[in-house]
């Protein structure tokens, strides 16, 4: 699983576009349906799983992230492989379950959105 607090796209038109920030309503941390393998070439690979976009998001991407709830944590980790295939499939979350937050933070800027600020403390692999 990915921990996130916010997920981007991209918002306006080619070479000015901004971040788009999502994320749940009432719930500052969410997780993503995600993978990770370690490859004899390139080490650590990690990929987050997507599905079809709800209608808040459809018109930044007609992707986004499988996001799981707290009570799904464990079919996630333990599940089957037709689990993971139906978390990729199901509806998506109602767009009311996600705020949007508008940057004027480039999209391919390079620096961090500007309320976030740099965790402490060692990550794990």
């Amino acid at each position: 699983m990915i921990p996130l607090t916010h997920f981007a796209n991209p918002d306006g038109v080619k070479g000015e576009k901004t971040r788009s920030w999502f994320s749940k309503n009432r719930q500052p941390l969410i997780a993503w349906a995600g993978f990770c393998t370690n490859t004899p070439d390139f080490g650590p690979v990690f990929a987050g799983m997507t599905m079809t976009a709800n209608e808040t998001i459809r018109p930044f991407n007609d992707r986004m992230p499988v996001l799981l709830k707290r009570q799904e944590y464990e079919r996630w980790l333990h599940g089957s492989i037709e689990d993971v295939i139906a978390f990729q499939f199901r509806e998506p979350p109602p767009s009311d379950d996600l705020e949007i937050l508008h940057s004027r933070d480039r999209w391919q800027s390079g620096v961090s959105p500007s309320k976030a600020s740099p965790r402490q403390g060692n990550m794990l692999m």
